[in-house]
């Protein structure tokens, strides 16, 4: 995984969370906070704990871009457990 500091948030709210996609994109760019591939098409906003496993939906503390292929595999990585 890369080193990714977000800084604080740039929102107070946001209902969905794909709603951080353009916070995300100016904080971090457009690369996979996992594998570090830019990201070319269709980013991703990922939760770094799942919504499953108790990770909140829209807080900033939870939220990364993952490409498609890092997105699955850590959703496949997650389900076994």
């Amino acid at each position: 995984m890369r080193p990714v500091n977000k800084g604080p948030s740039p929102y107070e709210a946001i209902s969905q969370y794909s709603e951080a996609l353009p916070f995300l994109e100016r904080a971090i760019g457009l690369y996979c906070s996992y594998c570090g591939l830019p990201l070319a098409h269709v980013p991703e906003v990922e939760h770094i704990v799942a919504k499953t496993k108790g990770g909140e939906l829209t807080a900033w503390k939870n939220l990364l871009l993952g490409c498609k292929y890092c997105n699955t595999r850590k959703s496949a990585l997650v389900d076994r457990e």
